[in-house]
C-alpha cells in the first residue's frame, strides 16, 4: 500500500453482490484517484480504479487474495 501512496482508507458495507470492501485514495505513479477493493460472496474481489474527476477508468473483476498485490502493481506499471 504505500509504495501507490494510499491513504483515507475506509471500509465498505455488504450489500447485495459484495460482502464488503477497503476503499483508499492513492497517488501512485500512473493512477492517482481512488481504488475500491470489494470481497464478493464467491470468495474473489473486484478491484475498482477511480481518477480524481470520479470517472471509473479500470474494472478488474475475479481476482483471488494471492493476486491483489500484483493487479495494484500491473495498473502501476511495475
Amino acid at each position: 500500500m504505500p509504495s501507490v501512496g494510499a491513504k483515507n482508507f475506509h471500509s465498505m458495507s455488504e450489500c447485495e453482490e459484495f460482502s464488503g470492501g477497503l476503499g483508499f485514495q492513492c497517488n501512485g505513479l500512473q493512477h492517482k484517484g481512488w481504488v475500491k477493493i470489494q470481497l464478493r460472496w464467491m470468495d474473489d474481489y473486484t478491484i475498482t480504479f477511480v481518477n480524481k474527476k470520479r470517472e471509473v477508468v479500470k474494472v478488474l473483476k475475479g481476482v483471488f487474495c494471492d493476486q491483489l498485490i500484483e493487479m495494484l502493481d500491473y495498473v502501476e506499471g511495475r
